[in-house]
């Protein structure tokens, strides 16, 4: 009786397992789903404000706004949340606030420029 019941608690518990992990995986998988849809979406409003260069942008959303201003007089105006288009072929950068359909800065990508001795 004991063994039959112990059959029963690991099949439930092996199951319990792999439903935990296949919504903890659905999550994930539609999350990523969901931010590439949004990107997308910026992407296309952003078009409409801007003439865009011809190649595909890295894009990052900005979540630490404060210490992006402390970095670099670039990212004065930028708020967590705001997208960073990246166009690395043509060296471009722009900052656009989706929320608000707005262009917060635009410049070119520089390289670091070594120190003189």
């Amino acid at each position: 009786m004991k063994t039959e019941l112990n059959k029963i608690n690991k099949k439930k518990l092996i199951t319990g397992i792999i439903i935990v992990i296949a919504v903890v995986g659905g999550f994930f998988l539609l999350n990523d789903s969901l931010s590439k849809i949004s990107n997308e979406k910026a992407l296309k409003m952003l078009e409409k404000v801007i003439v865009l260069p011809d190649e595909e942008p890295t894009i990052t959303t900005i979540t630490d706004a404060s210490g992006l201003r402390t970095q670099d007089a670039f990212y004065k105006n930028t708020k967590d949340g705001d997208l960073i288009f990246l166009y690395m072929n043509n060296r471009k950068i722009i900052i656009y606030r989706p929320n608000e359909n707005k262009i917060i800065n635009v410049g070119p990508i520089l390289d670091d420029v070594p120190q003189n001795q």
